[in-house]
């Protein structure tokens, strides 16, 4: 009998310092994807210019208190949404109002995801596929590139990722405490975009489904969704009063289908090896008592449902809402809230292939995002490089208008946004063509001027043409060029 109690005892020890070593390997792994996302994150952050959306953003945060911030926010901002700004406000209240302070609070809130997205995974489907869910989305492109951009999605990306760990805990306990973080995440939602409540919609729908799972009753359930239509109420008729400023062409069902080509990289045939892995993540082979035969189930029901609801729901919605209401669907951001619970059905099928088809299968998705990130984040040239342009011409004391010429399509001239947030108070910048014929009717006309023309990216050529108003009136004497951006100095003839 003794013999029996210390040979238990050995074994359980041996089992704790295993479980000891396992847990350490677990949590230098997770640091290093954090260290690799990190760095993805904030490279060269501050280095290009803020463009037209970033501004209106930076602009906000830069008012003097929040009162000033609410005033000017349905002025310049299409979403009317308050939550970023007012927190964006406080971090360069104490980080300091420059590009890169403003920039720096999407890039820790893209880390931040990136670790609950760990939590996420782990809580899903155990520690292995925790630790791949963190790693797709520390090198996801899309979770990369709005990761550096002074908008809200990185921090509307975040907040959905608490709002649905959050639900996944209630599975061990859901005590009140609990429950009022998780309605607090599901007002910021709302608060944060009005896409939020899509977001909201899909939480709402899970949490439902699976009630009893996640030790919700019935007057818990009610009394979360009253709390939200309550707190959000104030705040619907900013949304709903007035159209969306940008619209889209309306997107026949293969633009939904291949929208998580963005979270990945690659083309079609990737997409469909993606979803073949996220299928076998869902699903697990269980032989018949006999072994004759096979039958697929779906594994974790709860937790797969959850993430197939956060996956697809949402842009569903958006889809729908765009053929019935307004054309917004289209633009990569406007689902990339979606991307982290993609990701982790993803990761669930790469923990259960074998390990050199896993490591094969990380490694060609390591060079898809890589190929993907040098065009669409890293690329010198994305950006017109405002700030540079602006400095040149302060150094040179060059007080000359600056004209920005501007596109047909009757959209507002977001390089004459960039443009304004650079050069000085008092500098004339021409953004438009009432703004050009007011000049050509000034005593100023006679004056050297100069025409920012912004690069297609792509191409390297110019993205617009000089005014047709200038051409046959002035020649070309210099030409500068920067980043994303040529000037271009014209005297009259």
């Amino acid at each position: 009998m003794l013999r029996k109690t210390v040979t238990s005892l050995r074994l359980s020890g041996g089992e704790v310092k295993l479980a000891v070593v396992g847990w350490r390997c677990e949590v230098a792994l997770l640091v290093a994807i954090l260290m690799v996302a990190a760095l993805l994150r904030g490279y060269d952050l501050g280095r290009t210019s803020l463009w037209y959306d970033e501004v209106v953003s930076a602009r906000l945060a830069r008012q003097p208190g929040p009162a000033a911030l609410l005033r000017l926010l349905p002025e310049i901002d299409a979403t009317r949404a308050p939550l970023h700004p007012l927190l964006l406000q406080g971090w360069m209240g104490l980080f300091g109002p420059s590009d890169l302070s403003a920039r720096a609070f999407s890039a820790v809130c893209g880390l931040l995801t990136v670790a609950t997205a760990y939590v996420i995974g782990r809580a899903a489907s155990g520690r292995s596929v925790g630790l791949w869910a963190s790693w797709l989305c520390a090198v996801s492109p899309a979770l990369i590139r709005y990761s550096r951009e002074v908008r809200m999605y990185a921090w509307l990306t975040l907040l959905t990722c608490l709002a649905w760990a959050l639900l996944l805990s209630f599975r061990q306990s859901a005590p009140a405490w609990k429950r009022a973080l998780y309605v607090a995440a599901l007002v910021g939602l709302f608060y944060t975009h009005p896409l939020g409540a899509f977001m909201v919609a899909a939480l709402g729908l899970a949490s439902l489904s699976h009630r009893r799972a996640f030790q919700l009753s019935w007057g818990s359930w009610l009394s979360i969704q009253a709390a939200v239509a309550l707190a959000a109420a104030p705040w619907v008729g900013q949304y709903t009063g007035h159209s969306p400023e940008y619209l889209l062409p309306r997107y026949p069902i293969r633009f939904l289908i291949g929208m998580p080509i963005e979270f990945v990289g690659g083309n079609s045939r990737v997409l469909l090896a993606c979803f073949a892995l996220v299928a076998v993540g869902l699903l697990q082979a269980r032989r018949s008592t006999g072994g004759d035969w096979v039958r697929f189930a779906v594994d974790g029901p709860v937790a797969s449902t959850t993430l197939l609801v956060w996956f697809l729901l949402p842009p569903i919605l958006l889809y729908a809402y765009s053929w019935i209401w307004h054309p917004i669907f289209g633009l990569a951001r406007y689902t990339l809230f979606v991307a982290p619970a993609y990701l982790v059905l993803l990761a669930r099928g790469l923990a259960k292939l074998p390990m050199w088809p896993r490591i094969a299968a990380a490694a060609v998705g390591a060079m898809l995002a890589a190929a993907m990130l040098s065009s669409t984040v890293y690329a010198p040239d994305l950006r017109a490089d405002w700030r540079a342009a602006a400095a040149f011409l302060q150094s040179q004391s060059l007080e000359s208008p600056v004209v920005v010429p501007w596109r047909d399509d009757g959209l507002i001239n977001g390089e004459a946004i960039g443009a304004r947030n650079y050069l000085a108070a008092d500098a004339v910048v021409i953004g438009s063509p009432t703004e050009l014929g007011r000049f050509l009717l000034s005593p100023r006309r006679g004056d050297d001027i100069w025409v920012g023309i912004g690069m297609d990216p792509g191409t390297g050529l110019p993205a617009v043409e000089v005014p047709k108003a200038l051409a046959s009136g002035y020649r070309e004497v210099e030409v500068r060029s920067f980043e994303g951006l040529r000037l271009v100095r014209l005297s009259p003839l």
